[in-house]
């Protein structure tokens, strides 16, 4: 017999981890490394004949790569929510992860600390979104009054996230609420590739009859490769199952910042070489 393909909440966080890292490395040191050794450790260069006319273009692998991480995280914050027994506990912990992170997100994108904030402010705040919806669920009110309450609480989160920038601030909490909605593994791989085609179209910037024949070619062709690789997270997500396993819960907590602090540091060594 096949040996079924299963995946537990360790699992999927070692690969969003790993991912989110060589998207990280990608972000942080590709430039320096290709200015320092004119080499490009994220880019595939790709080429194809037009005419007679052979036409190339760069894919970047490592952004592709870094991209099956979001919807994992997403996800693993969705089940979390589902079985954890403090939901409070769960948001102030993501909320105080954001603060302690933010002056090491603002320096790796060398910009302002009360700029755009990371993505673990998008994540506490998907937690806080399902702990309003779960706390309005269990009032004994009328449901028309309840739907009403869960749009407005809905858009207030959305709006709140919006105004301080948060990363992926346009699709984390819609995309965080539906894989906490949908409990079927195949509804959330669905609403997991709706989210990534969506969320690469725009990455890409296809619009239409702007561009020439071979430019929307390019394009297309950088659309397709990006979203096959994201769509990973698809196969991790369809093949979770959920198991009670002994680890760290603060490790990540402690990873995120670590990685970026330790990649900002080697980015200003190589940058004292230029």
């Amino acid at each position: 017999m096949t040996k079924k393909i299963s995946f537990n909440t360790m699992h999927l966080k070692l690969i969003a981890c790993f991912c989110m890292l060589l998207d990280h490395i990608n972000n942080l040191l590709n430039s320096p490394i290709r200015q320092l050794t004119d080499f490009s450790i994220s880019y595939i260069r790709f080429t194809y004949t037009q005419g007679g006319e052979q036409i190339g273009f760069s894919f970047d692998i490592l952004y592709a790569l870094g991209r099956i991480a979001f919807p994992i995280f997403c996800f693993q914050l969705a089940e979390g929510c589902k079985y954890t027994k403090n939901i409070k506990t769960y948001f102030f912990r993501l909320l105080i992860a954001g603060f302690i992170s933010q002056p090491i997100f603002a320096w790796a994108h060398e910009q302002s600390i009360t700029d755009d904030l990371n993505v673990i402010f998008t994540l506490a705040f998907g937690v806080l979104c399902i702990g309003i919806i779960k706390f309005i669920s269990s009032k004994n009110i009328k449901d028309y009054v309840k739907y009403i309450l869960y749009t407005l609480s809905v858009c207030l989160i959305y709006f709140v996230t919006l105004l301080f920038q948060m990363e992926y601030w346009q699709f984390g909490i819609p995309f965080i609420l539906g894989l906490y909605l949908l409990d079927d593994r195949k509804k959330q791989a669905i609403w997991t590739f709706l989210f990534l085609f969506v969320l690469y179209f725009l990455y890409c910037g296809w619009t239409g009859f702007d561009f020439q024949w071979s430019e929307r070619f390019t394009i297309f062709l950088d659309f397709v490769l990006t979203l096959v690789i994201a769509s990973a997270s698809i196969f991790f997500i369809k093949h979770y199952e959920y198991a009670k396993i002994k680890y760290n819960k603060y490790w990540f907590y402690i990873f995120y910042p670590a990685h970026l602090l330790v990649l900002c540091i080697i980015r200003q060594i190589l940058n004292s070489f230029i």
